[in-house]
């Protein structure tokens, strides 16, 4: 038995338009935020001009849990706490993102980057380029997303009657 498919009304086409720009829309606002986030850190990055050694005092654990309809994933991200100083003074800090895989022990040594003029402001390992691509490629995923959305909405029907006109001219002829 052939399935019918009806017609999207008109209220679902608004609806469905609405929703492609929405989809358009958090894209163009995922691409936007992402670069700017990351270009700040680049400039923060080329603050950090200096560099000392630095020690794991801890490592953070977070997991998060994400569902999916019947199925749950935990992810989990570790994040190194340190120790560094300079001219004397001591600094603690905790990397700013977490990686899916535990990258240093208790103990172990690293090279922490820090501002000469602010020895605070520091970070372990640059991760602005990788942030940069991950948000553009978000970005446009959505924004593909959207755009086909709203074109086959418009496009779809046209499709439709051209091949019903086609199939009145066959029948006639």
């Amino acid at each position: 038995m052939a399935r019918i498919r009806r017609p999207l009304s008109p209220a679902g086409r608004k609806m469905m338009i609405v929703f492609g720009f929405i989809l358009i829309a958090a894209g163009i606002f995922l691409m936007i935020s992402g670069i700017a986030n990351a270009d700040r850190l680049e400039k923060q990055y080329k603050a950090c001009t200096a560099t000392t050694e630095g020690i794991v005092i801890d490592v953070k654990t977070k997991r998060t849990t994400s569902k999916t309809g019947k199925r749950r994933t935990t992810k989990t991200s570790y994040y190194n706490v340190y120790d560094y100083e300079v001219d004397g003074v001591k600094y603690n800090d905790t990397e700013q993102y977490g990686s899916s895989k535990q990258t240093h022990n208790i103990g172990d040594k690293i090279t922490v980057h820090y501002d000469p003029n602010e020895p605070a402001v520091n970070f372990t390992k640059d991760n602005s380029s990788s942030m940069k691509a991950g948000s553009i490629a978000a970005g446009c995923m959505l924004i593909f997303g959207g755009l086909m959305m709203v074109i086959l909405l418009f496009i779809a029907p046209k499709i439709k009657m051209r091949t019903q006109e086609a199939n009145m001219y066959e029948n006639n002829y």
